[in-house]
């Protein structure tokens, strides 16, 4: 989950196997963007109750791969069983 203004930032050419490659955590920009710390997110459907109150950024991510059933853990809950390929 990332919070970018466009154009996108490219890496061409740096694919995710290669050896030494590094995950880009920032984005070149000359202007400003928010933080992320003024989102609001709001949800519907299975899991929605997750969402509520204050949460902390990296908190989303989890809630999203929980509710998707996606990520370590899939056979652990019962509700995820049913949806596997």
């Amino acid at each position: 989950m990332s919070c970018v203004k466009h154009p996108p930032f490219n890496q061409r050419g740096r694919l995710a196997e290669a050896d030494g490659y590094h995950q880009v955590r920032n984005v070149p920009s000359k202007y400003a963007v928010h933080a992320g710390e003024d989102v609001a997110l709001y949800a519907m459907g299975p899991m929605a109750h997750l969402v509520r109150g204050v949460l902390e950024q990296h908190v989303v991510g989890h809630i999203i791969h929980y509710a998707a059933c996606l990520g370590d853990g899939v056979t652990l809950r019962s509700r995820c069983l049913d949806r596997r390929p």
